[in-house]
């Protein structure tokens, strides 16, 4: 199996974020990408963020992804043209034989454009989230209960404003990013459309070295941006009342959630706020050999990949349904069926309480589970499906 070679480091430095801000705008069509293949006598068009061919590092899973997908494109016969999103004003030629693109979300609000243009081209819906309507109510709902417990006007984040159904009218198929018959999967099978399940991969191998010896009162949230719709509020809110119970939040800053609880962010002895966090860097190291633990609480994921990196680093996930993680005999499930601050209570005081036996069984567990989130399956289910589509 064919992986693409992408050794250089993380996109983290001054320099390669100045670099990068320079070649941006140069960027936002690419034509032509073989990646040294040769005879390539197919077509497509992927509509992606271009971000991975001018900053090469992996601050993101999906920067890896983006560059394997053209990869594995090229590899099957395919010269590859990209779009992104943030393009306007663009109507591609009528030349392709294949598009794939974003579509679950406003980075995709171009899907049916660009496919009512693309007469000859079988099209790929590229659904990174759960189905949109089902996404956007659960992440209000989030936003709804923060407003109303902080008297306060948080805008919705991660929200779309696309006509899915208008998508889905013009799409032949679905890829979708997490488990087959799982959350997000399960969520467009109204639709009536092939579904194929694409697993997320993780940025780095698993170290070797995990350190299996620790204090089990220590829990990492690990959350993109939207810290409300990602539940952070929510594990604030069961922590603050349990001193003895630590909880580590990496994630960017979101301005009513980090005014709300600003206080308790400079006096607290058992929470604490960094930030983000380079998974690359020391700092996440340092929190990965001190916990023992990860844990979210996510209003809709397609798989949250935060959560399969720090599987892959050896912490036991503790995670609701709608993360989209399957964590059958190794991870812990927060409860759906009562009050939210009250199930997280539950499932740290049910997690803290294991030996350290126990323990460690679940960390073997969880590392050999989170193989399959490995680059080398995500090329694997790929492949897989894109040769299914195109039989």
């Amino acid at each position: 199996m064919n992986i693409i070679n992408d050794t250089v480091p993380g996109n983290s430095s001054i320099f390669e974020k100045i670099v990068g801000r320079l070649l941006r705008p140069f960027y936002k069509k690419i034509n032509a990408l073989s990646n040294g293949f040769t005879s390539l006598d197919k077509r497509c068009l992927v509509y992606m963020k271009t971000t991975p061919f001018y900053r090469k590092g992996n601050q993101h899973s999906n920067m890896w992804e983006t560059r394997q997908i053209v990869y594995i494109l090229n590899k099957m016969g395919y010269l590859v043209d990209m779009v992104s999103p943030e393009v306007d004003n663009y109507l591609p030629k009528d030349i392709y034989d294949l598009f794939i693109g974003y579509g679950s979300g406003n980075s995709g609000k171009y899907f049916y454009k660009y496919s009512m243009s693309l007469t000859k081209a079988k099209k790929i819906l590229y659904a990174s989230g759960p189905e949109p309507t089902l996404s956007n109510r659960l992440v209000r709902e989030r936003y709804d209960q923060f407003n109303e417990r902080s008297n306060l006007e948080a805008p919705y984040i991660r929200v779309s404003n696309i006509d899915f159904k208008k998508f889905i009218s013009v799409a032949d198929c679905i890829f979708c990013i997490g488990e087959k018959n799982g959350f997000s999967f399960d969520s467009y099978l109204k639709h009536k459309l092939p579904i194929y399940p694409i697993l997320p991969s993780y940025i780095s191998e698993s170290d070797p070295n995990i350190v299996r010896k620790k204090n089990h009162k220590h829990y990492l949230c690990f959350a993109g941006s939207g810290l409300i719709c990602k539940g952070v509020d929510i594990l604030i809110e069961a922590f603050k009342n349990m001193p003895d119970y630590h909880l580590h939040i990496c994630g960017p800053s979101e301005e009513a959630l980090n005014s709300y609880y600003a206080d308790l962010f400079k006096t607290s002895k058992n929470i604490r706020f960094y930030g983000f966090v380079d998974i690359e860097g020391s700092q996440y190291k340092e929190l990965i050999n001190k916990c023992s633990f990860t844990i979210l609480h996510s209003a809709a994921e397609g798989c949250v990949t935060s959560i399969v990196e720090n599987m892959s680093r050896g912490l036991v996930p503790i995670v609701n349904y709608e993360c989209g993680i399957s964590i059958n005999g190794f991870g812990y499930l927060i409860s759906n069926n009562k009050n939210k601050v009250q199930a997280i209570k539950e499932a740290i005081l049910e997690t803290s309480s294991i030996s350290k036996n126990e323990y460690e069984r679940k960390v073997n567990l969880t590392i050999k589970a989170s193989k399959k989130y490995s680059k080398q399956m995500f090329t694997k289910y790929f492949e897989t499906a894109l040769q299914e589509v195109m039989k």
